[in-house]
């Protein structure tokens, strides 16, 4: 037995097949509907839609077989991707190429060996329709052209599989882009309600809760904290947010207190946020908060008023489909944490 060389537009040809993003995908009856049909047509045992990966063989469809897997060692679609015609091989044990052939000498037992090249648009020979007998047989110039149409179909059906699959991310991104900018016109009027809790004449750390509890409202938090530092003791007062925290988190607030997550891993106050994507990364991270499910974290430094630093904590559950700190989110938050700390400067110099 001898294995099939490699095409010279290999690297090419394995990019097109990858295009498509078939391979290792479930089945679809509009390619099984294919198989069948061409298995009917042709009277064959099996009939297969091959495609010719690095190392593989893989059907997307099949009647016949055990199983959509060979190896592209023993693969004859690998000799039909070589041409631009279809490959015929009357009968396979009288082909030095596949004489000694697991597949002619086991399941399936190849005899017949018709397949016809799936072209792309791109010119590339990505697979096959094919079929076999377990008889020797010969195929007539009409049953190739049937076999030519019904992979030229085939190629059809993935150009338009493919461009379905375009259409769906083009339609996805454009909803991602249309809900993140009415997010940021959300969080643009969130920030005008910081700039108006900020004018109103209540005591900073009052102004500052009410503050973290708006944005703890826009981004959805799970739980919301305003952490005050006072150097030798940290308070963390727990935040009004639209959900309440389960009974075994009431004491929260306690929690991230005794862990000092308002410092850096050198006991310095935090200068600028810290956003966690998956809170378990943290270096030391609250067991009640992993408990709970919550998955992203955040601190955000709002800055000192009369010796105290003051910092927002929030912790968000994980929604399936995105990042847990979108960018929209870090904007919100640093652009906040700017302003408030900039109040906190000018009140404290006058």
């Amino acid at each position: 037995m001898t294995g099939a060389p490699l095409p010279p537009d290999e690297s090419a040809r394995l990019l097109d097949l990858a295009r498509y993003q078939v391979l290792d995908t479930p089945p679809e009856e509009l390619f099984d509907r294919i198989t069948r049909l061409t298995a009917r047509l042709f009277r064959t045992p099996v009939a297969a839609i091959n495609f010719v990966a690095v190392d593989r063989q893989w059907a997307k469809s099949y009647v016949g077989l055990p199983g959509p897997e060979a190896d592209r060692s023993h693969s004859f679609c690998a000799w039909t991707v070589l041409q631009d015609q279809p490959l015929v091989v009357p009968d396979a044990q009288l082909d030095p190429r596949f004489e000694t052939n697991p597949m002619v000498q086991g399941d399936p037992h190849i005899r017949l060996y018709a397949g016809a090249p799936l072209c792309t648009p791109g010119g590339h020979r990505i697979g096959t329709l094919c079929v076999t007998d377990v008889a020797p047989r010969t195929l007539t110039d009409e049953d190739l052209q049937n076999l030519q149409d019904l992979a030229a179909f085939t190629v059809t059906e993935l150009e338009l599989r493919a461009e379905l699959a375009r259409l769906r991310r083009t339609v996805d991104a454009h909803t991602l882009q249309h809900a993140e900018q009415r997010r940021m016109v959300q969080y643009a009027r969130t920030l005008d309600g910081v700039r108006d809790l900020l004018s109103l004449p209540l005591e900073p750390e009052e102004q500052l809760q009410q503050i973290g509890m708006l944005l703890a409202g826009a981004l959805g938090a799970a739980w919301a904290g305003l952490v005050a530092d006072h150097g030798v003791a940290v308070h963390t007062a727990e935040l009004r947010t639209t959900t309440t925290p389960p009974d075994a988190l009431q004491d929260f607030a306690s929690a991230l207190d005794r862990t000092r997550h308002t410092l850096n891993a050198d006991r310095t106050p935090l200068g600028r946020p810290v956003y966690y994507e998956d809170y378990r990364q943290h270096p030391d991270p609250a067991a009640e908060a992993l408990d709970a499910g919550w998955r992203a974290a955040a601190w955000v430094p709002f800055g000192t008023w009369g010796g105290v630093t003051y910092l927002l904590a929030l912790f968000r559950t994980p929604e399936p489909g995105r990042v847990t700190w979108r960018e929209s989110d870090r904007a919100l938050l640093d652009t906040a944490a700017q302003v408030i700390r900039a109040h906190l400067n000018t009140a404290g110099s006058s």
